[in-house]
């Protein structure tokens, strides 16, 4: 059942990133107008960067696919670096699953406040927040939940890798990358808000109480 959730999180994952993106693009004018510049590029010339994110992306959803594999093979856990304790791998799967659930719900919930707040607002240029829930806790909790779903995906099929080259390989790389496009996106938009809403009390007010910009606690 484990790697079938694993699944059923991924599907979770895509539907609900495409339809949020559906809705802000409708919604928000400046994503419609970013949407049409790139419309511009010639369908050829997006052939490069779309086999490329079609190919990252393949490599972070690879742990389901090993996952899913071990378990129709009635193989089940494997016994990744040499470690053969089938419970503690088990708790690894499972925790695995749990965290990436954990994850797509985080992610779900602060894109949908930030996507209200703004949208209550009439999408000004000064700073409306959000500032409370999830935004409490650290300044880009969707980011936050991007990087917990994938590593969720990663521990939910770790204990099926076994010594197979290739599903450590393509998993870690895809879990390496989203982390690094996460925090590189968290520092920039930090920097970002910082030019744009210098001198605004309600922001530096949030800046100074949330002080962590990614993960809780850790500034």
């Amino acid at each position: 059942p484990a790697p079938t959730l694993l699944t059923y999180a991924g599907l979770f994952y895509g539907l609900r990133l495409s339809a949020f993106l559906l809705l802000r693009e409708v919604a928000v004018p400046s994503k419609s107008e970013q949407i049409k510049k790139l419309d511009k590029t010639s369908k050829p010339a997006r052939i490069p960067f779309a086999s490329a994110v079609g190919m990252f992306y393949a490599f972070m959803v690879s742990p389901v696919l090993f996952a899913l594999r071990a378990a129709s093979n009635g193989a089940g856990l494997s016994c990744p670096l040499g470690i053969c304790a089938p419970a503690l791998l088990a708790k690894v799967q499972w925790a695995g699953v749990i965290l990436a659930f954990v994850g797509l719900t985080t992610e779900a919930v602060a894109d949908q406040h930030k996507f209200f707040v703004k949208r209550n607002y009439g999408y000004t240029s000064s700073f409306v927040g959000p500032t409370r829930g999830l935004y409490g806790l650290c300044r880009h909790p969707n980011y936050l939940g991007e990087i917990l779903f994938w590593t969720g995906i990663y521990l939910g099929g770790l204990p099926a890798f076994g010594t197979n080259v290739a599903a450590w390989i393509t998993s870690t790389l895809g879990l390496w990358g989203i982390v690094s496009i996460m925090t590189g996106a968290t520092k920039r938009l930090d920097e970002k808000q910082a030019d744009r809403y210098e001198g605004e009390g309600a922001y530096k007010s949030w800046r100074d109480d949330v002080k962590a910009p990614l993960f809780p606690f850790v500034e």
